[in-house]
């Protein structure tokens, strides 16, 4: 016996349910993927040089929450907080996968490790174009600076391979020693891949959750940030450089990091997940049925996803404010009145993206900890995850309305579309729009 397992008599949705929760899922991934490819004709079209690097910024964003939620999806995850272990279903139970579902988590998580990375760089950008901090832009718009992000997301993928590999095979040893007093839930624990993290007390079933891809996603959020903060305060350097592409291959190798090291701490996780189902006890048949029907997955302690979630994450909301309260706080006279309230717009509305992303995954997923009986959590949990799918969906949609110039193209696309006038895209004398930085 190797887990302390806590037998429960959780109340599932019924499987039609979940039946009409996996048409829901694959209509909502169908319609992010067409609403991908047309955000991304927008924004290289009606980019150009006016919105400059930040484009790449704001597409990378969208790259790192789009594909984590959707490879989340592609395994219809499912938590269950008492157990500390998720249940993998999806194309992994259709191709018998349970061997390699927690390289499916690994690599999700890496996504979200290089979101938060990039949600620095976004801060950063928009606070050194504020203030102008031009060392700073040339920096950010390096391509050395772009190499290192791309060499850090490879790092984080490596690292969460290393951290989350062995889950699956966690979850095998869960299965085997779930009780049998609870025949139902066993059942259900042995007829699924289950993917078992094992982690501190203070961690919880929080890091079950495949984040992989959301780390880099935060990595580029700093980008964003700090791009706008050194272009709302002239921080040239700071712009010079996350608009240099050794900038964009750094952040690209940074995925690539992440990646790996994610399917490294991951890849062991179907593993475990058989022997937990395995050792699954007999006292809940129904449970331990479950179980052994789907693919388990255990993964142990997580330490580069803990340090994502625990301390760069909160970081990232941290600066986020910080870049938009100096941008504020500005000279006045160093801009022209419409140049400052542009630049102030930009980054106001970089801090509306990351307060949804609070109010979207944050306070539901704690407040489901808090006001939901244990019994009840796993469908909670459950319908809160299938809620995420529509966050990418949120994003795309507010970059095309929010950019004014995106906003112009998907109106022109409209017009040509449906054959009606449109107006143009306003211009200054010589032909280079007025909004030409957002």
């Amino acid at each position: 016996m190797r887990y302390n397992i806590t037998v429960l008599n959780h109340r599932l949705l019924p499987e039609d349910l979940k039946a009409y929760f996996v048409v829901y899922t694959w209509i909502v991934q169908i319609s992010n993927a067409f609403l991908f490819l047309f955000t991304l004709y927008i924004v290289l079209k009606w980019s150009k040089d006016a919105v400059g690097t930040y484009k790449w910024y704001i597409l990378w964003s969208i790259v790192n929450i789009l594909f984590f939620l959707m490879i989340m999806a592609s395994y219809e995850i499912e938590i269950f907080p008492a157990e500390n272990c998720s249940v993998a279903r999806g194309i992994i139970d259709y191709f018998q996968l349970s061997d390699y579902g927690g390289y499916f988590s690994a690599v999700s998580y890496s996504f979200y490790e290089m979101h938060i990375i990039i949600t620095f760089c976004r801060f950063a950008f928009r606070y050194a174009q504020s203030t102008q901090q031009i060392r700073l832009l040339k920096l950010m718009s390096h391509r050395l600076f772009f190499t290192a992000l791309l060499v850090l997301n490879v790092f984080l993928v490596i690292v969460s391979i290393i951290e989350i590999g062995d889950s699956a095979k966690h979850g095998k040893e869960f299965q085997l020693e779930y009780p049998s007093n609870n025949p139902a839930m066993k059942s259900y624990f042995t007829s699924h891949t289950v993917l078992v993290v094992k982690l501190s007390d203070y961690v919880g079933y929080f890091s079950a959750v495949s984040y992989s891809l959301y780390d880099m996603h935060i990595v580029i959020t700093f980008c964003r940030f700090a791009f706008r903060y050194a272009q709302s305060t002239r921080q040239l350097r700071l712009l010079k450089l996350m608009s240099h592409r050794l900038f964009f291959a750094a952040l690209f190798v940074l995925n690539v990091f992440i990646s790996t090291v994610s399917i490294i701490e991951i890849g062991n996780s179907a593993e475990s997940g058989k022997e937990f189902q395995l050792d699954y006890p007999t006292t809940n048949p129904a449970m331990k049925s479950y179980f052994k029907s789907h693919t388990v997955f255990v993964v142990k302690y997580q330490h580069l996803g803990s340090l994502f979630r625990f301390i760069l994450y909160p970081l990232s909301l941290l600066f986020g404010l910080w870049c938009t309260w100096r941008c504020y706080r500005y000279p006045k006279d160093n801009f022209s009145q419409r140049t400052r309230q542009m630049y102030r717009l930009l980054i106001v509305g970089l801090l509306i993206e990351q307060s949804a992303e609070f109010y979207w995954f944050i306070v539901p997923f704690l407040s489901i900890g808090f006001f939901f009986d244990v019994e009840d959590q796993v469908a909670a949990y459950y319908i809160l995850y299938r809620t995420f799918y529509l966050y990418p969906t949120f994003v795309m949609v507010f970059t095309l309305v929010f950019y004014r110039r995106y906003r112009e193209g998907v109106k022109k696309v409209y017009s040509v579309f449906w054959k009606v006038n449109s107006p143009a895209v306003p211009t200054s004398n010589n032909g280079v729009s007025v909004t030409k930085i957002s």
